[in-house]
């Protein structure tokens, strides 16, 4: 039985045959092109997003101090409630009805003076 190839020494290697070696070097060339672009596009992203992070460092720090102010006792005091006599008669409920809706606006108007003491 002959070999077709001829045996080679220790220390040599065998060569491929040269459409291969070419396609090795053409896909060595396409993984370089490839990691070569990869290195570009992570340098370019590096150097966009540098200048944000160096903005978050600078921000000074605010301290806020709150001072609470308590409303004056003039707001404060009860709204008055109108009560009904001990005899009552219809006229006295309709009295009533009616001084009880203009303490209601009474005490709506004490709401909104707080509230512009408030807003101040």
């Amino acid at each position: 039985m002959m070999r077709s190839t001829p045996r080679l020494s220790k220390g040599t290697r065998e060569r491929k045959p040269l459409k291969t070696r070419n396609a090795g070097l053409r896909g060595n060339l396409k993984n370089s092109k490839h990691l070569c672009q990869k290195r570009i596009r992570v340098a370019l992203i590096v150097s966009f997003l540098l200048p944000l992070l160096t903005s978050c460092a600078s921000d000074p720090v605010i301290q806020k101090t709150v001072e609470l102010q308590r409303v004056p006792e003039s707001l404060l005091t009860p709204c008055p409630v109108t009560q009904l006599a001990d005899n009552p008669t219809y006229a006295d409920a309709i009295n009533l009805a009616r001084q009880r809706g203009l303490d209601l606006q009474e005490c709506n108007k004490r709401f909104d003076d707080i509230r512009k003491w408030s807003a101040q």
